[in-house]
């Protein structure tokens, strides 16, 4: 809802400016060339958040994992309603034209992947992923049986003489 509070701030921002060439360009972001892109950015980042405001899809998880999906796709549009539009509708309009990658612009992208892929695999080769209620099942807490042992209460205080229970690893 915040990033939707930041789109409308930028047409607001165009209209209120009252430069013709700012206004022009969100005018052509969203009814533009590209006007796909940009409604489902704004479709996957301002509408479907909406649905937060009902209690029953804000508990459900299914749902919730298929908004982060949504909104995911919504911030890769973002980024591609930022810069695809903007090569193909430059301020000249000599220069205005339909954008197509060169292999360049595809090199870097599969490369991007690439680096992320090698960091991420080398990352979860040196820290295995592992489920931390699998580790708690596994790991003694050492401090309360320790504690209990000791004649330490619950609040970290000393117990009465006698009241003392055996730990649990003693």
């Amino acid at each position: 809802m915040v990033v939707g509070c930041a789109y409308l701030i930028e047409f607001w921002t165009a209209w209120y400016s009252g430069v013709a060439v700012e206004q022009d360009y969100f005018w052509n972001r969203v009814f533009g060339e590209w006007w796909w892109a940009a409604w489902i950015m704004l479709t996957c980042n301002m509408i479907f958040p909406l649905s937060l405001f009902s209690q029953k899809l804000r508990r459900n998880p299914t749902w919730l994992f298929i908004l982060s999906i949504f909104i995911n796709i919504g911030m890769w549009f973002e980024r591609f309603v930022i810069i695809v539009p903007s090569l193909s509708h430059e301020f000249e309009p000599w220069q205005w034209g339909t954008y197509a990658p060169s292999w360049v612009d595809m090199a870097i992208l599969v490369g991007s992947f690439g680096w992320f892929f090698m960091w991420f695999l080398l990352f979860i080769k040196q820290l295995p992923v592992i489920a931390i209620a699998e580790v708690k099942e596994i790991v003694p807490p050492k401090l309360r049986s320790h504690a209990r042992g000791h004649g330490i209460d619950a609040s970290g205080h000393h117990a009465p003489y006698g009241t003392e229970t055996p730990g649990e690893f003693d």
